[in-house]
């Protein structure tokens, strides 16, 4: 065995060759957008429709600011919708389902994030990537041109669908196109357009309430997105890779855990349906109330199952038998919660109790964004 030479924390521990295909395989298992691999697929993985970015520092930075417009105009949406989701339930008479527009559009991205990774291996980053663009201006559109409370959380579902591809491939074909000692350096890139549209969409966002109206905080958002497919259709140059498959697209298909997303979108759908109408709109020990519960109860076995003898499923509970990832999830759990019932209350509070506009309301949110943006930065580099 070769000796090992001295070198810090941060000295590679294999050739530089090695290091970056291990980055690639274990890079797999922690990518919350893609299901580990099982042993048997990793020839199979490699499509012979499968694009990787062509070499090259130019490529990087071309493919880079492509994707970032995508990024940027998603999370905009996501801090503008948190400043004027209350004047959009008060105009429909239905503040009690207001909050159904983050949590439709989060649990669209909970369930649909996971597939894009394995749906990319079959057709494509640039297919998936422009996939997630189309379902964005579609669910978009639809938002703005609601009639009713009900087709606005329905568009907010599409939107989120369309979200989870636009964050997932970014991380997919970063993985792909840098080295491994650059993957954090990019994704703190990604991580500051991020951060500054969150930190802009609720004042944006009251600003045009204000002005024309809500829907156009969702209508202006269309052209952007128009202009991010046809970046990406003709900006965005992948070169196919030369290895074939033996397996047809259909057989690839049937090993996604589709039976677990499904029970996976059950599961939460049922417990927050529990949450928003028990001891407001109905009893807790109330007939609707139980069979939700028996649903939350039915999915969450349905879905350990599916995990447990799925191929490739959504979520490998393997995983969190380590101690690492076990505790990094949970700790992004709890802060994700905490960020979002903050940031959905917080410009509420301000409208409410303090008479601030739409635009005061979601400047509120700059500094927990910015707090995210300073972290994002400090760990990318430290990483």
């Amino acid at each position: 065995m070769p000796e090992i030479e001295n070198g810090d924390e941060r000295t590679p521990l294999l050739p530089n060759d090695q290091s970056d295909t291990l980055y690639r395989t274990l890079s797999r298992i922690s990518e919350p957008a893609e299901p580990v691999l099982p042993p048997d697929d990793t020839d199979t993985n490699a499509t012979a429709n499968q694009e990787t970015p062509a070499p090259g520092s130019g490529n990087v930075w071309t493919t880079l600011s492509v994707l970032l417009l995508g990024v940027f105009i998603s999370q905009t949406d996501a801090s503008l919708v948190m400043a004027v989701y209350a004047k959009v339930a008060s105009e429909f008479n239905d503040l009690d389902s207001g909050s159904w527009l983050m949590s439709a559009y989060i649990l669209a991205q909970c369930v649909a994030q996971p597939l894009y990774g394995k749906l990319s291996d079959i057709f494509g980053r640039k297919a998936l990537l422009q996939l997630s663009y189309v379902l964005f201006a579609v669910g978009t559109a639809g938002a703005g041109l609601s009639v009713s409370m009900g087709a606005v959380i329905v568009s907010r579902a599409v939107q989120g669908a369309g979200s989870a591809g636009m964050l997932a491939m970014v991380s997919i074909i970063i993985t792909d196109l840098v080295p491994m000692n650059e993957v954090a350096v990019f994704r703190s890139y990604v991580n500051i357009l991020a951060t500054s549209g969150r930190s802009c969409g609720g004042v944006i966002g009251g600003l045009l309430s204000a002005a024309l109206g809500w829907r156009w905080a969702f209508l202006i958002q269309v052209p952007f997105i128009l202009l991010a497919i046809i970046l990406v259709q003709f900006r965005l140059h992948m070169a196919e890779k030369s290895v074939e498959s033996t397996e047809r697209t259909w057989d690839k298909l049937k090993r996604i855990d589709f039976f677990g997303a499904f029970f996976l979108c059950s599961t939460i759908l049922a417990v927050c349906l529990i949450l928003d109408l028990g001891g407001k709109k109905v009893g807790w020990t109330s007939q609707s109330i139980l069979v939700f519960g028996g649903i939350a109860a039915l999915s969450a076995i349905g879905f350990v199952i599916s995990a447990l003898y799925a191929a490739e499923p959504i979520l490998p509970l393997r995983l969190l038998t380590h101690y690492a990832v076990f505790t990094n999830s949970l700790m992004v759990f709890l802060q994700s919660s905490t960020q979002a019932a903050l940031t959905l209350l917080i410009p509420v509070f301000f409208q409410v109790v303090k008479k601030a506009s739409v635009a005061e309301a979601g400047a509120y949110l700059i500094p927990a964004f910015t707090g995210n943006l300073l972290g994002g930065l400090t760990s990318g580099y430290w990483v």
